[in-house]
């Protein structure tokens, strides 16, 4: 596999389930359907991104500014088509907490944010070792720079779930790219959990890139060896875009939920 793009969520996806690390990666099968969560992920993403964008360009962005882009950006035309999985739940209850995530952060956060922004959505293709051809690709939702002349990784959470940036390995990973494009010698990484509301920051020295990259190249090197991907059933099944083809969604346990319209 000498010349593989890598990525955060690649490695990610197989350390959840190896078969649907196989069906996507390997086999190409395309996701049967795309969620709810994922619309509303894209859209928060999104609407941050413009906002910051129109900061940049001098323009005025309030709270009723940002509630406007997400209202446009939520109504796609391809609405309807996004499954929304969990039992009880709408759609409109989704547009809701989307909603009043931005709605937070904009006086949480952006409303008082006196860092100058370098890049968004910056993507990035970084190679890993010169042996291989190994590439580690990723992006980066914001590059801010901090008025001490620190550069700030910040990555915007939708979920549950906030990880600590003091180990995250995702972020991590993305300081390598700005240590070998900016030559800094530090960078502080800043993970904005939306729906917690919170901001959570970790400082990130050069002198550990290549701990880093030692540890992206073990795990590409155990995904490589493989000779087999087994299913590994979870209630994260019924979110799987695979498990219309995957003999074994949802578990023993959990066959009868399976929906067969999928």
């Amino acid at each position: 596999m000498n010349g593989t793009s890598w990525s955060h969520s690649r490695v990610t996806l197989y350390d959840q389930c190896p078969l649907a690390y196989r069906y996507r990666y390997l086999d190409g099968v395309p996701d049967a359907f795309t969620t709810i969560e994922q619309h509303l992920g894209q859209v928060v993403h999104d609407v941050l991104e413009q906002a910051y964008a129109e900061r940049s360009r001098g323009g005025r962005v309030d709270g009723p500014w940002m509630a406007a882009a997400f209202e446009r950006l939520w109504h796609a035309p391809d609405l309807a088509a996004h499954r929304v999985v969990k039992r009880g739940a709408t759609a409109e209850a989704y547009r809701a907490e989307g909603l009043a995530m931005v709605d937070a952060y904009h006086g949480r956060v952006f409303a008082a944010d006196a860092t100058e922004t370098v890049s968004l959505e910056h993507r990035f293709s970084l190679a890993l070792d010169a042996g291989t051809g190994r590439a580690w690709a990723g992006i980066i939702d914001r590059l801010a720079l901090l008025p001490d002349g620190t550069l700030r990784i910040v990555d915007y959470k939708t979920g549950k779930t906030v990880p600590d940036p003091r180990s995250d390995r995702q972020l991590q990973s993305y300081a390598l790219h700005v240590f070998a494009e900016r030559h800094a010698d530090r960078v502080e990484l800043c993970i904005e959990g939306l729906r917690a509301g919170v901001t959570l920051t970790a400082d990130f020295p050069a002198s550990r890139a290549g701990e880093v990259r030692g540890h992206l190249l073990a795990r590409i090197a155990a995904i490589e060896g493989a000779t087999s991907w087994p299913a590994r059933p979870s209630v994260l099944c019924d979110w799987c875009g695979f498990n219309v083809v995957c003999p074994d969604a949802g578990g023993a346990g959990r066959r009868g939920r399976r929906r067969s319209a999928w």
